[in-house]
């Protein structure tokens, strides 16, 4: 037969019982707050997710339209030896069109980047400022992704001439980038070669705008 319980003994037993429920408790509620932390973070970055997927199907006409006009315009060189002798052809027929001449011209090594192949060419042409002016109109299109990153026009007087007589010398670099795909198929090729023996283009086609950077006019006479 059990002994029965001392006073002092129940109260013992009680508090330890009530010792083992609170810290029981406490390490429940510790458990729990940091599963409610990992919870609220998982479901902060969901709302992050959701609200960025959002944006981007918002975005998606918009990059699509892009996209298109890239495949539309960022042309493929069928050879090297094209991609290297584009400018060289552009600018000299540019310039004889429009009785301009032209000096100091060399193709420049091409970087041939993960996004872009640029062909870079470095020229000087000398002519009437109507002229010039007309060829430094002629030689940027980002239509056709053809730019002029730095350009610089210095007076030129002639002896016994008037200002407005006065020749400009018009130094300039200029690029022309390419998708860094090769073309493969011959029809492609033929129609990149007719490209770049074409006529002058028509500079008023929509197009980004693309701005000439870095240029400088000297209007001082030598």
């Amino acid at each position: 037969m059990m002994t029965p319980l001392k006073q002092s003994e129940k109260r013992l037993l009680a508090v330890f019982g009530i010792a083992g429920f609170l810290l029981i408790n406490l390490v429940g509620f510790s458990w729990y707050s940091k599963k409610m932390l990992v919870l609220d973070q998982q479901r902060s970055k969901l709302e992050t997710r959701s609200r960025m997927l959002a944006s981007m199907k918002a975005r998606a006409p918009e990059a699509e339209q892009k996209q298109a006009w890239l495949a539309q315009h960022l042309k493929a060189y069928p050879d090297p030896t094209t991609r290297d002798s584009y400018l060289d052809n552009f600018v000299i027929d540019l310039s004889k069109n429009l009785n301009l001449e032209l000096k100091k011209n060399q193709a420049l090594e091409p970087k041939l980047e993960d996004l872009f192949h640029k062909s870079r060419y470095h020229g000087e042409v000398t002519g009437q400022w109507g002229d010039v002016l007309e060829f430094i109109y002629q030689l940027q299109k980002p239509g056709e992704f053809r730019f002029v990153p730095t350009i610089s026009l210095k007076s030129q007087k002639k002896e016994a001439a008037s200002e407005e007589a006065a020749d400009v010398v018009c130094v300039f670099d200029i690029e022309k980038w390419w998708s860094p795909e090769s073309v493969t198929d011959p029809a492609a090729a033929a129609e990149n070669q007719t490209a770049s023996s074409a006529s002058l283009p028509d500079s008023t086609e929509h197009s980004p705008p693309v701005l000439v950077r870095n240029h400088k006019v000297n209007t001082e006479a030598k």
